[in-house]
Order: C-alpha cells, then structure tokens, then sequence
C-alpha cells in the first residue's frame, strides 16, 4: 500500500519478482516487473494521482512454506476520472499469491514478494442488496 500510495511506478513494481503479473481493476494483465511499471506510470501520474488506499482486513493462507495467499479488501478515496472529475469511495479485493525471498541468513533480509495480483474493483458490481436477491433466488 506504501508503494501505491506514493504513486510510484518503479516502487511499485520493486515488490514483484521479476516475472510476476498483475492484473488490474480493468482486467489488464501485465507481465513482468517492466510492464507494470510502464503501466502504472499514467494512473499513477492521471486518475489516482491524488487517490489514498487503505486495506480495510487481510486474510492470508499458506500454500507451502515460503508462499502464501493474501487476501486484502481496501478502499480507496481520490480517484478522478483522466478529466479531473472526482469519482466517489472505492472499494476491492486483491489477491495476492506471493513468496518469500530468501536475502540472507535465516531472519535476517528475507523479502515478500508478488508472484501474480489480481486487483478487483467492485464498488459498482451490485449493491448488497442486489447480492441478497442472487442469494434468495
């Protein structure tokens, strides 16, 4: 979230490993530490230069040792459409599969890092009573 929420396409892309992927809140997928840079820098630099995230609660399962799923629901505030125009409260779900780096002797420099990132935005998917009807029905 401190890569994010500074705006920085090249931090950002520093908590990948050099092949992982990121697929964002517009289904793009990018490959790579260079690609999400690249595609990051416009957002980054447009629509979410003045946007805050914040992770509301994370829920993480270990795979094996070293790799583990997180789940981190976040909103977001600050978002404007490339125009200017604000746009209202965000809100999401990434899901994150990443594995520990090892830097170092053990407990000493060892480094997380995102393998693959799914990015969801669902603020406007439905309403939870919409989900209530879907669910009933």
């Amino acid at each position: 979230m401190d890569a994010w929420n500074k705006h920085d396409a090249k931090l950002f892309s520093s908590i990948f490993v050099d092949d992982g992927e990121w697929t964002d809140v517009m289904g793009h997928i990018m490959v790579g530490k260079e690609e999400i840079e690249r595609m990051h820098t416009y957002p980054f630099t447009t629509a979410l230069k003045d946007a805050v995230i914040v992770v509301k609660s994370i829920r993480t399962k270990q795979i094996q040792p070293g790799v583990v799923s997180v789940d981190a629901v976040w909103e977001s505030t600050g978002s404007k459409i490339p125009e200017g125009k604000p746009l209202p409260t965000r809100l999401g779900l990434m899901t994150l599969i990443v594995k520990k780096e090892d830097n170092g002797p053990p407990n000493n420099n060892n480094t997380w890092k995102i393998v693959i990132g799914y990015n969801l935005d669902y603020t406007s998917t439905y309403t939870n009573s919409d989900r209530k009807k879907i669910v009933d029905d």
